[in-house]
């Protein structure tokens, strides 16, 4: 896929997706993530959930989430979200499915995007602008990165989300 290529957009809703390794201009803590996890899986396509040290990424916590891909069709739930997720979101997000939130075309976009992460066995960087549930401008950078326990299968998405308002 093309970076900064258009996917999705609508009257309250876009998205973009921008290359890999992130820009730097876009804050040190994506590129942080994005080496931590990069070092970590070595040739696979991702590392198993159990590598991921919390206590190596304390300044990224608020940012990190731990989505997990579920059952036929597949779903992702919210295993863990920071404190700055659930509060642009407006809402606690931890066992929240992506299908569950608002609006619709977020969901259905960050959905896509995450399928795409499980199939295709590949991270990616989306930057996406939306109104929250409260009507409230948000845009943020999105990094998803494929976790695999038995180095084939992903099992979880570690993913990393840079907020702002705007």
């Amino acid at each position: 896929m093309k970076p900064d290529t258009v996917i999705l957009e609508s009257r309250n809703f876009r998205r973009t997706f921008l290359p890999l390794p992130p820009d730097p201009a876009l804050g040190p803590n994506l590129l942080r993530v994005w080496s931590y996890w990069n070092e970590l899986k070595g040739d696979l396509p991702g590392p198993p959930r159990n590598a991921i040290d919390p206590a190596d990424l304390t300044s990224c916590l608020p940012g990190l989430m731990l989505m997990q891909p579920e059952g036929t069709p597949q779903r992702f739930r919210h295993r863990l979200a920071g404190t700055a997720a659930e509060s642009v979101h407006g809402r606690p997000l931890t066992r929240i499915y992506i299908d569950e939130m608002q609006p619709e075309s977020f969901a259905r976009s960050v959905h896509a995007d995450l399928t795409r992460v499980v199939e295709e066995r590949t991270p990616q960087l989306a930057r996406l602008s939306f109104e929250n549930r409260e009507g409230k401008p948000r845009q943020f950078e999105s990094l998803r990165l494929p976790l695999s326990d038995d180095g084939e299968r992903i099992d979880m998405i570690l993913v990393y989300v840079r907020f702002r308002q705007g």
